[in-house]
């Protein structure tokens, strides 16, 4: 799965530094992306960014990935710590995540939170 693991290092960079453009490229076309903030779900690459501007409207995520575990259904498991701070600079949330990845044709296909 070491190729998941770049795909998702990539998407974490794209995403702290706030490149949404470059992020949503790791996409597949056909994403189902678990909707953390609101909840429910956004499906598909259009629609994933534009959740991911509403995020970054209210919010500025800076995150890690800690481990990496391939998990049995194919899928991959990302423990990542999350800082979560406020547009002007304060911190909201520390908190450690683990995320599921699926893949498809090489993108991501499908995020969970665990």
């Amino acid at each position: 799965m070491a190729d998941g693991e770049a795909v998702v290092t990539r998407l974490w960079e794209a995403l702290n530094g706030q490149d949404l453009e470059a992020a949503s490229a790791l996409l597949h076309p056909d994403v189902d992306w678990q909707d953390i903030m609101n909840g429910g779900r956004q499906r598909g690459r259009d629609t994933v960014l534009a959740y991911w501007r509403e995020v970054f409207d209210v919010l500025r995520p800076d995150s890690t990935v800690m481990e990496f575990l391939p998990q049995d259904d194919g899928r991959l498991s990302a423990r990542t710590l999350h800082h979560v701070r406020d547009p002007d600079g304060r911190l909201r949330v520390e908190e450690v995540i683990t995320h599921l990845f699926g893949f498809k044709d090489g993108m991501i296909v499908s995020m969970d939170v665990a």
